[in-house]
């Protein structure tokens, strides 16, 4: 019989991957396979991320997730959480 080990995450890793779905054109499903994660996990983190966020600061889900709309400095802090994020990855190959 197979026993199930609940993997943990860092915090960062579960923020970088929630900016990286919220700033990508690729599909949530398709950014969970390429971290090694479960589609489900991803899609739980991101809508955690999305009703906290509209809590805070008032803004829409289609605002956070319009790159039109979102803020300049916002799509440089995705810019540079895609970097981190594939970083991470590669150095979990290793």
């Amino acid at each position: 019989m197979n026993k199930q080990v609940k993997r943990s995450y860092t915090a960062e890793f579960r923020e970088s991957a929630v900016n990286l779905v919220i700033g990508s054109d690729k599909s949530t499903a398709s950014i969970a396979k390429d971290l090694g994660i479960k589609t489900t996990t991803l899609y739980s983190w991101v809508n955690k991320a999305k009703d906290a966020d509209s809590k805070k600061d008032g803004t829409s889900n289609a605002q956070m997730f319009d790159p039109k709309k979102r803020s300049s400095p916002c799509n440089d802090i995705i810019s540079s959480t895609k970097l981190l994020i594939i970083e991470l990855f590669f150095s979990r190959l290793e």
